[in-house]
C-alpha cells in the first residue's frame, strides 16, 4: 500500500476532497505563497494557502475561514478562477483556485511566507521543493 492508499482502490473510484485556495496578488503583482507546516503531508514545501472546503460550505466562506485560522488573514472579495483535479498519491484533490486582491492580516502568521513575483512561476516547481529565492 503506497503512500497508504487502500489496495485494491483504483485512483479513478476515489471521492475528490474540495480545497480552496487563495492567490493573494498585491499591486505590485506578487503572490503570496506559504511553506507546508512540520507534520503535514509535504512539510516545507511551498504552496498557495487554503485549505479544505467542509461540509455545506462554500468556496469562499471555506477561504476565508482557513486564511483566518491559519495565517491571521482577513480577505475581501475571493474572485473564483480556476478549478482542476490533481491525483496526489495519498489523495485526490480538487482545487478551487481564487483571486484575492484585498485584505487585511489580523494577527501574525506562524508560517513561513513569501511574495514572489512573476519571474518565480517559471521556476515554479524548483520553487515548490526549496526555500523560495525568486
Amino acid at each position: 500500500m503506497p503512500f497508504g492508499r487502500p489496495a485494491g482502490i483504483a485512483m479513478t473510484e476515489r471521492e475528490p476532497v474540495d480545497v480552496a485556495v487563495g492567490v493573494l496578488i498585491d499591486t505590485e503583482g506578487r503572490f503570496l505563497i506559504t511553506s507546508r507546516p512540520a507534520g503535514k503531508v509535504y512539510a516545507g514545501h511551498w504552496e498557495f494557502p487554503g485549505g479544505k472546503v467542509e461540509a455545506g460550505e462554500s468556496i469562499e466562506a471555506a477561504l476565508r475561514r482557513e486564511l483566518h485560522e491559519e495565517l491571521g488573514i482577513t480577505i475581501g472579495a475571493a474572485q473564483p478562477w480556476r478549478t482542476t483535479l490533481h491525483d496526489y498519491p495519498h489523495a485526490l484533490v480538487r482545487l478551487h483556485f481564487c483571486k484575492v486582491f484585498a485584505w487585511q492580516v489580523t494577527s501574525r502568521c506562524a508560517r513561513p511566507s513569501r511574495w514572489p513575483g512573476r519571474r518565480c512561476l517559471s521556476t515554479w516547481r524548483r520553487c515548490c521543493r526549496a526555500p523560495c529565492r525568486c
